[in-house]
């Protein structure tokens, strides 16, 4: 719940921005200090800077650390927990010094992860229109079953999402598709989801009928 929230709050705090200022101020800190000058108030710096540190709690913890803490836990999961891997993969989130960083890759990570949207496209369609919400889980760890494929490999959900990121890419070909790679997250996931739709529309016939028998 708390992440599209902040999410939302992020998109329309930084457009009321470029009503207010003229130009759209997108990290929160230099928002926080800005009107926190403006009105002369530091009980206004210090509460905003308390909802962004609940934000980022909420939100960018919850999203970053449970995969490296259940990493670190299954490594030795005798002697480490969940709760001691994500500790351990705090200290190493401070260790390599996040904010210096993000100085360094920031335009890429962007790119990166909008183009994450066609993973994203697959996932979904399969799951809402091929397999209609069902997930057999005991096929997932059992060899030839329903989610085998050829070689353990689903080629139409590779070439799905190969096809979503040509489209993000697509809006650097032309300024007037910019809004492609700009919205990639959008553009690469509808992309990605109607190209597997359609080289899976066999498979989600079958497993319709053989649900419809069950």
């Amino acid at each position: 719940v708390t992440m599209p929230l902040f999410s939302f709050i992020g998109v329309a705090v930084t457009a009321a921005t470029v009503i207010l200022y003229g130009e759209a101020i997108w990290n929160p800190v230099d928002l926080v200090s800005r009107l926190a000058a403006e009105e002369g108030s530091v009980w206004l710096g210090a509460l905003a800077m308390m909802a962004i540190v609940v934000a980022t709690l909420s939100t960018n913890i919850a999203a970053n650390v449970v995969s490296p803490a259940n990493s670190f836990s299954n490594l030795d999961p005798r002697r480490i927990g969940f709760r001691a891997g994500g500790i351990i993969a705090a200290l190493i989130g401070i260790l390599i010094f996040p904010w210096k960083l993000l100085d360094l890759y920031q335009t890429w990570l962007i790119s990166y992860s909008g183009l994450l949207g066609a993973v994203g496209g697959v996932i979904l369609c399969d799951y809402v229109f091929v397999r209609r919400f069902r997930v057999n889980v005991e096929a997932l760890y059992t060899e030839g079953s329903e989610y085998a494929y050829g070689s353990g490999f689903n080629r139409a959900a590779l070439a799905a999402t190969l096809a979503g990121i040509g489209v993000a890419f697509l809006g650097l070909a032309s300024p007037s598709l910019r809004f492609l790679f700009d919205g990639a997250w959008f553009s690469a996931t509808a992309a990605a989801g109607l190209v597997y739709w359609w080289l899976m529309r066999d498979t989600a016939r079958t497993l319709g009928k053989l649900e419809g028998a069950r």
